[in-house]
């Protein structure tokens, strides 16, 4: 163990690295198809709508770290999305084996948080950058509802391969960058599909040190359906999404 840490020190040690924090905030459609044990009757078909759960904007916050060796780059991602409402039920609904009639004041939470771990490949570097790459992510889903009395209480984590890439163009004393990774339709596997385009500003360039402040636009969706007999379904479109972000290099 003690040689592996050595190794990936050593290795880090090499590397330009960059470490980024991102924070976003959306417009959020979808549902949250929930039966219990792939029944069927055990969940109304394509429900909860997010907005009839009081569910339409939701936050979003990431980080990043990137190392970079020559035309060889390695990253890791995380984002942790956040919403959460509160409304007066407007039709009767079943999630999950639960009943909720119409008129019930519900309480809604979802997060879905996801990781990336992933590699690109500089094929032009300059003043414009073409990074082709892939990820493998990981979805980790979980969806609350309750009227006070009966609750849904449901989560999962599930793993998608998605290939994608970055590309960059300066302009002048800004970048402008555009980024997008899109899912393979694996069976029981989810759908991330992102993309984002983004200005980037150096506010603080060194021999050693560089900050860099960004802010941008993207879309995102993530969908997911098992194989049960009457599965587990969502769906979670958020677009447009506003991110501001900070780099640090060294």
């Amino acid at each position: 163990m003690y040689r592996i840490f050595v190794l990936l020190a050593v290795l880090v040690a090499g590397c330009n690295t960059k470490v980024s924090f991102q924070y976003s905030r959306s417009f959020v459609e979808g549902s949250l198809q929930t039966p219990c044990g792939g029944k069927e009757g055990t969940s109304s078909s394509g429900r909860p709508t997010l907005k009839e759960i009081g569910i339409e904007d939701v936050e979003t916050y990431g980080g990043s770290v990137y190392l970079n060796k020559g035309r060889h780059t390695g990253f890791f991602k995380g984002t942790m999305g956040r919403a959460s409402g509160e409304c007066f039920l407007g039709d009767s609904l079943i999630s999950q084996n639960k009943s909720f009639l119409e008129g019930e004041k519900l309480f809604s939470d979802l997060a879905f948080d996801t990781l990336a771990f992933g590699y690109l490949y500089d094929i032009r570097e300059g003043k414009v950058r073409l990074s082709p790459g892939a990820d493998l992510s990981v979805l980790m889903f979980h969806y609350k509802l309750s009227d006070g009395v009966g609750l849904v209480d449901r989560s999962y984590s599930k793993a998608s391969v998605r290939v994608g890439g970055v590309a960059g163009i300066e302009l002048g004393d800004f970048t402008l960058e555009l980024e997008g990774f899109y899912s393979f339709p694996l069976d029981n596997s989810p759908e991330i599909n992102e993309i984002n385009l983004s200005l980037i500003y150096p506010v603080v360039q060194g021999d050693d040190f560089t900050l860099e402040a960004s802010a941008g636009v993207g879309l995102r969706e993530i969908k997911y359906e098992d194989n049960q007999d009457f599965p587990n379904k969502i769906e979670i479109d958020q677009c447009p999404i506003i991110v501001l972000g900070l780099r640090l290099g060294f």
